[in-house]
């Protein structure tokens, strides 16, 4: 009977590693297009600006999807439209506004998003 029921953690185990493996490639291959809007809030909440990256009639015609991200081999963004909003003593109305915007960043950015490096010692 254990060795029956140590097979099937094994076995559930295995598959439950195999559903995580597949749902990553899934979500890189699809570029985690569902991450516009989140990212959208979050950036405008920390910048405190408005931020829009991608747009819901981008291009449909294209074939081309508004907004991409991968993470694996470095943080990649692509997408049909950036907006970053002015600051407040602007009379501007956007920052900066981008159309076919790629944006790569090092994948240190994955690791540790938030987390500050230290200084090199001498």
């Amino acid at each position: 009977m254990p060795a029956r029921r140590w097979r099937r953690g094994i076995a559930a185990l295995w598959l439950g590693t195999l559903a995580v493996r597949v749902a990553l490639a899934a979500g890189e291959a699809l570029g985690w297009p569902f991450l516009a809007q989140p990212l959208n809030r979050w950036l405008s909440h920390q910048l405190g600006r408005h931020v829009n990256m991608g747009s819901a009639d981008a291009m449909p015609s294209s074939g081309k999807t508004a907004f991409s991200i991968r993470f694996i081999g470095g943080v990649r963004l692509q997408s049909t439209r950036i907006e970053l909003g002015a600051p407040a003593w602007s009379t501007t109305s956007h920052l900066l506004r981008a159309r076919a915007a790629p944006i790569a960043g090092p994948r240190a950015l994955v690791r540790h998003p938030t987390r500050p490096r230290e200084p090199a010692a001498l």
